[in-house]
Order: C-alpha cells, then structure tokens, then sequence
C-alpha cells in the first residue's frame, strides 16, 4: 500500500475546496504532505511563509497532514520525501486538461510516480485562490471561501 501522498499547489491562499481534497486524501493515505509551493515567476498575493502558516491553521484538525514549503519540480521533492503519488484536486474540464498535461510531464520526469485525482464537491466548485484574491482585492468578504481558523488572517 502506498502510504505518503503530496498535494502540491501555491495555495495563494488556502481555501475550502483545498481542504476538502487534502481532507478526502487523509482518509487514502497515512501521511499527506500539503506542498506549498515556492513559484518563481508568478505573483502570489501572499508571501510563501503567509501561505504555509494558512495551510497550517486550516489543516491543523487533521493529524496525519503535514505542511511543507518547496521550491524546484515537484517529482524532486517527492523523492526527497519518500512520496510517489501526488493528489490533485478537479473542478472541471478545464482542470482535467492542465492536469492531464501535468501528469505527462510528471511521467516523463520520474516514471515510479503516479497521480491520484479527485473531484470536487459540488459545493465548492466555484471556489477557487484566484477568485479569493479577486474578491480580497476588491474588499469583498471572503470568509466563506477559506477555513475559520485563517478568516481573521485575510
């Protein structure tokens, strides 16, 4: 059985239908390393030592879910951690062929690691770190897209 998983993401922030899937994988694997990633090139709203103390307090409920910041490619970083599968989260069609895409690249890296989906509830479908940002960078009230332990922290 396989027994570490990586869910991998910038979680700029960390939302509701991020810990769904974190939550969802928790129950398939001992241990779930909650990746938070360290983009070069890309403009996050919150600075990389933010996004894992949110990732922290939004996950602290479930105990065999660690948070770990990294930079560099993900098959990397699995390897240093024992991991060979990776989760990832859909929402629709559009995810499925970004991810379909990154799962070949993956692949072509380090053929031993395999990809582990799941789908969205439909709950949260429409949510989305993007649109958190969207809806933050025009004063909105975004608490019913992340978790309570971080709404004081947005």
């Amino acid at each position: 059985m396989i027994s570490k998983a990586v869910f991998a993401g910038t979680f700029d922030p960390f939302t509701l239908g991020h810990f769904e899937i974190a939550e969802r994988a928790s129950k398939r694997f001992d241990e779930v390393i909650v990746a938070v990633a360290d983009v070069t090139g890309k403009k996050c709203m919150f600075p990389l030592e933010k996004r894992v103390k949110l990732a922290e307090k939004s996950l602290s409920t479930l105990k065999n879910v660690v948070v770990k910041p990294f930079s560099g490619f993900l098959v990397d970083f699995m390897k240093e951690n024992g991991a060979s599968v990776f989760v990832r989260g859909l929402r629709n069609s559009v995810d499925f062929e970004y991810e379909r895409n990154l799962y070949n690249v993956y692949k072509s890296q380090d053929e031993n690691v395999e990809g582990c989906y799941f789908m969205a509830s439909n709950e949260y479908l429409h949510i989305s770190s993007s649109l958190v940002r969207e809806v933050l960078a025009i004063g909105g009230d975004a608490k019913k897209y992340v978790r309570e332990e971080i709404r004081g922290d947005l």
